[in-house]
């Protein structure tokens, strides 16, 4: 069986940041493992510059209920944990609204300034699409709800021992649902690795 693996970036782009931006994501990296039973754990690395700008931390939106062509996605979703990239963990609030996973970040009784780095680990049951001739799995890396530049995107799709066949790959930028291909990927023996080629922002 073919399993073909659809990763997006939708987010607009141009191709400056504008100086209006006093904050900035210097870099979202995605690492997922696909296992045997269709379940993936997913990690977020986040590194976040605040600038001067005094905020208490973010706020991670997650669709888990979208539609993709004809196909609608209800996913279950288990946040397993918030940290730094050290393990220490932060304060954080977990709710849902209108078919998104909120996740916020931070402590409301103090302000962060300059560069953050922030690690979100979860868990998805649902995102796979399964068809008579392959399976298919479409991955919106990033998401659509940052007001603020993002200078470097990537993840990095890994296959559970049994999971990975014929694996074939995309790759889309833009705005969501766009098929603009301005990122590149590459298939190793057990894992698909995708990179926006320029930044991304609104």
């Amino acid at each position: 069986m073919k399993s073909t693996i659809l990763i997006a970036l939708p987010i607009y782009i141009t191709s400056f940041f504008s100086p209006l931006y006093a904050e900035e994501i210097r870099s979202f990296y995605v690492e997922m493992l696909i296992s045997k039973d269709g379940s993936i754990s997913v990690q977020e690395d986040i590194e976040y510059d605040f600038g001067d700008e005094l905020k208490h931390g973010i706020i991670r939106e997650i669709p888990y209920k979208y539609e993709i062509g004809i196909k609608n996605y209800n996913l279950r979703m288990h946040v397993a944990r918030v940290t730094n990239f050290d393990g220490v963990p932060y304060k954080s609030r977990i709710s849902r609204n209108q078919g998104r996973l909120i996740v916020k970040i931070g402590d409301p009784d103090k302000f962060v300034v300059g560069s953050k780095n922030y690690r979100i680990d979860y868990f998805v049951d649902g995102a796979i699409t399964f068809f008579k001739d392959y399976d298919e799995i479409y991955w919106n890396v990033t998401g659509n709800e940052w007001r603020v530049p993002i200078k470097k995107a990537s993840a990095k799709v890994y296959f559970d021992q049994g999971v990975r066949k014929n694996v074939t790959a995309k790759c889309y930028t833009g705005v969501f649902g766009s098929k603009e291909e301005d990122c590149r990927f590459n298939i190793t023996a057990n894992s698909a690795e995708f990179d926006a080629l320029r930044g991304l922002v609104r």
